[in-house]
């Protein structure tokens, strides 16, 4: 026998709503402890601590008074408490066959159903249970141990959660091919790298024997990557790309034909592979979620209105105009180099212009310095500068010393370091000194005179 719902004295405070993990720590007062009441949070249902029971908001008129104020702002925010629609308090079902005990709740906010039976809750997640969209219990698979009473709540945070029993009478079987219950077309979204069960709602009498297939492979009973139960589920272990893909159960008892149903298994991308095997599995991948566009509302137009006298125009007052503008292109970044004059900015292979940018390419020391952008039209002009330093010097790997062929600290203070010899043989002080450019011809000969070098070397190795 089951024991009737304990409602404590007190009623639930209003409770901040609950969007992420639900849990249902309790289903009725009794499963709470001391004074504390199962209360409804917007998702799942805490223990918390009660409020007096004259806070408690009526939701029912007396039939001899007016309503008070309470039962008025109630009606005003249009909370009604949970209630269970009447249904059969007696279900019959055979063994082997399936039962869905109804229950269909009203109320606002929209009432949240659990079933429980033998004091624990049912979550529908085994391979026999399901809990409808209606918060209908469908059992699926009828076992003699399903028998007995079970109870459905309705809580929506108003007023006292509402619960109604029925009781299930589990009858003696008769043959029944096997037939597997599932909606066609059937998809389901995993998580990719994550385990995963695929549910086979398969009946009959007697009991079929249940098989899963990928095309015309079955798969094994056990394996690193599925495992059959005894709920006729499969249990993938880690989600790969390759597990993607649609899945059929086969059920059979020996009468009749085989039955079966096909569940296709989905993820989330994008994924990225490199084997082109790969690509008949990425068409089982689904878009992200998006966050939902707010639509853009325009203010309706002002209307006009004719009848209203115009007024007179204005009279007009000249306006200063401003200084001619210099012969500059619009928007044009002007440095402020000494060498770049205010209105010519510089064009070179190394600094050029595109799209009102000024671009500098390999830049050294020597760019270091403040930088204006000018733009005017008919109206004005308008500036902003900025100061950029450059630090460091790029040196090439090919750009060496060479102080065997000459002294380079003294070609560097005489400023030969453009001269062809002596770029060569001292490029990477020429190159600290800001006299000869990070990229050149100049690297390109020093390479192939190290490789002639290298060339020279390994011959008289050889001639020895």
């Amino acid at each position: 026998m089951f024991l009737l719902p304990v409602n404590k004295p007190g009623v639930c405070p209003r409770l901040t709503p609950i969007t992420g993990n639900c849990i249902e720590e309790c289903t009725t007062d009794a499963d709470c402890v001391e004074d504390f009441k199962c209360c409804f949070n917007g998702c799942g249902s805490s223990c918390v601590h009660s409020l007096a029971p004259e806070a408690q908001i009526l939701t029912t008129f007396p039939s001899t008074s007016q309503p008070t104020e309470a039962q008025t702002q109630t009606l005003a925010r249009g909370e009604v408490p949970p209630s269970i629609v009447d249904t059969e308090p007696v279900l019959t079902a055979e063994e082997g066959s399936q039962a869905t005990l109804r229950c269909i709740a009203t109320g606002s906010p929209t009432p949240s159903i659990s079933w429980r039976k033998d004091r624990l809750t049912i979550t529908g997640s085994n391979g026999r249970t399901k809990i409808l969209l209606d918060g209908s219990l469908q059992i699926i698979g009828l076992q003699r141990s399903d028998a007995g009473v079970y109870i459905c709540f309705a809580d929506n945070g108003v007023g006292q959660p509402s619960y109604k029993e029925i009781t299930l009478d589990i009858t003696e079987p008769t043959s029944r091919p096997a037939e597997v219950i599932g909606e066609d077309s059937t998809y389901v979204v995993v998580a990719l790298g994550a385990p995963t069960v695929l549910q086979c709602y398969a009946i009959g009498w007697p009991r079929p024997s249940v098989t899963w297939w990928r095309g015309d492979r079955m798969l094994p009973f056990s394996s690193e990557l599925f495992e059959q139960r005894r709920d006729y589920s499969l249990l993938i272990h880690s989600v790969t790309l390759r597990n993607l893909g649609p899945y059929t159960c086969q059920a059979y008892n020996g009468l009749g034909r085989a039955a079966s149903w096909t569940v296709t298994v989905q993820a989330v991308g994008p994924v990225y592979s490199e084997n082109p095997e790969d690509v008949e599995y990425t068409k089982y991948l689904v878009h992200p979620p998006q966050r939902p566009e707010t639509p853009i509302v325009t203010a309706p137009e002002r209307p006009t209105y004719p009848y209203r006298p115009a007024r007179p125009p204005q009279p007009e007052t000249p306006r200063p105009r401003p200084p001619p503008p210099l012969p500059v292109p619009e928007t044009t970044p002007i440095p402020t180099q000494p060498q770049v004059q205010p209105d010519s900015p510089p064009e070179t292979p190394r600094v050029y212009i595109e799209s009102h940018r000024l671009l500098i390419i390999r830049s050294n020391s020597n760019d270091t310095g403040e930088y204006r952008c000018e733009a005017f039209n008919q109206y004005g002009t308008s500036t902003s500068s900025t100061t950029i330093t450059v630090e460091g010097v790029y040196i090439h790997p090919n750009c060496t010393d060479n102080p065997f062929f000459a002294n380079c600290r003294l070609i560097v203070q005489a400023q030969y370091c453009t001269h062809r010899y002596y770029a060569r043989f001292c490029c990477k002080s020429c190159t600290l000194a800001g006299q000869l450019p990070s990229h050149g011809a100049h690297l390109e000969k020093t390479e192939a005179l190290q490789i002639n070098h290298f060339t020279d070397k390994k011959i008289t190795h050889f001639a020895h």
